[in-house]
């Protein structure tokens, strides 16, 4: 299995962006302030991944601004596509499987929103208040087939 494609809408300064992947290494490169480092914490959100010291949380600053510095967008999308699952990776992640894009391919949908001016979002493991995370995994017929949302 290996990350195929990360679609990011409204992340920092990424406001709309495809990134294809191959097999293997791959590298990111660019100008300093291009965005790299918003692709990899993009990517950490997707896969809630985290030190003990600092999980994965939402700020202000995860949401694209203007050129002003106001909000320009209530939420941000990550959008992840997995190819070359094995029977075992499969049956891990059924309920995202996506024959229409290919057989063995998975697709994980993530959207977090802005209430009530705060941050909204975190980890699995890590909510604040008035913060909700939400995931979805697109079925054959493209809509969500399940979506698990937690909110305190």
């Amino acid at each position: 299995m290996y990350l195929e494609s990360l679609h990011i809408v409204n992340f920092r300064r990424l406001a709309d962006v495809d990134l294809h992947f191959q097999p293997g290494l791959n590298v990111i490169l660019g100008e300093n302030n291009s965005g790299k480092s918003a692709v990899i914490d993009a990517l950490r959100h997707v896969f809630s991944l985290g030190s003990d010291r600092r999980d994965i949380y939402c700020s202000e600053d995860d949401f694209h601004h203007d050129t002003k510095g106001n909000v320009e967008n209530e939420t941000f999308e990550l959008h992840v596509t997995f190819a070359d699952l094995s029977p075992d990776e499969q049956a891990h992640f059924s309920i995202c499987l996506s024959p229409s894009e290919g057989e063995g391919t998975a697709q994980l949908h993530l959207r977090i929103e802005r209430m009530g001016g705060a941050a909204v979002g975190g980890s699995d493991r890590q909510y604040g208040a008035g913060r909700k995370k939400e995931r979805a995994c697109r079925s054959m017929s493209g809509k969500a087939s399940q979506q698990f949302t937690s909110s305190h």
